[in-house]
């Protein structure tokens, strides 16, 4: 019954070079081991492996498999695997690392995966940029349903988080949108926001937030004057 562990050392930091994981493999079962033992190692987004290494062990970087053939008694454990990694400059916050032992006559899978939950903290303190290039602030336009806003973000540290991307419109006098954050998709690193409902005559601000990948906030926003394009019409057309 062969089990494996996995473990690193205190927290991790985006940028850090030459992390280190430990990996262990025990035999916990009865009898020793009869067949080729093999440990293969799943590596999270944000960590580059660059050393597979353990005394008696065959190892392969590319691939992050480690085999051996010599017998395992009850109860014993081979040389320690020691895998280490490059974190990158964007990588998440919070990440997962997962090894397996297969072989040597083992019949029982259950014990066979091991996790190790790695912290790794931001070197990033630098807050994303909104760039507002539609509407312009002050502008007198008109908006019919369906309108484009047209925003662009960028950070030149972690990158962006895409998920964290969100807009809020005023409800104004006609009260047509909820006044909420809501979600809202990229496009690469721009926003086209669709107005979904004409609004009321006068001012509206429309505000934007997000987050970078290392969990800086920025807010941003745009205040237009809407003006009915036809007052017969509740809706008009935006004139950038």
């Amino acid at each position: 019954d062969l089990t494996v562990t996995k473990t690193h050392s205190g927290d991790f930091t985006q940028g850090q070079n030459s992390a280190v994981y430990i990996i262990k493999v025990t035999n916990n079962g009865k009898g020793p081991t009869n067949d080729t033992v093999t440990v293969t190692d799943v590596l999270p987004t944000g960590l580059t492996a660059t050393s597979f290494i353990g005394e008696g062990w065959v190892c392969n970087l590319n691939t992050l498999t480690a085999t051996r053939n010599d017998v395992l008694e009850s109860g014993a454990s081979y040389p320690d695997l020691v895998l280490t990694v490059n974190v990158a400059m964007n990588a998440p916050l919070s990440v997962v690392n997962t090894a397996t032992v297969s072989g040597g006559g083992d019949i029982n899978p259950d014990n066979n995966t091991a996790t190790d939950n790695t912290i790794i903290l931001s070197v990033d303190s630098t807050s994303p940029v909104i760039t507002i290039i539609k509407p312009t602030n002050g502008a007198s336009v008109n908006i019919s349903t369906g309108s484009l806003i047209i925003v662009k973000f960028t950070d030149s540290g972690s990158g962006i988080d895409p998920a964290s991307v969100e807009v809020k419109i005023d409800i104004g006098e006609k009260k047509t949108d909820t006044g909420e954050w809501t979600t809202a998709t990229l496009t690469g690193d721009t926003l086209y926001y669709m107005l979904k409902q004409p609004l009321a005559n006068g001012e509206h601000t429309v505000a934007f937030k997000v987050r970078d990948n290392a969990g800086n906030e920025t807010k941003q926003s745009v205040t237009f004057i809407w003006e009915n394009y036809r007052r017969g019409f509740g809706f008009g057309r935006m004139s950038f």
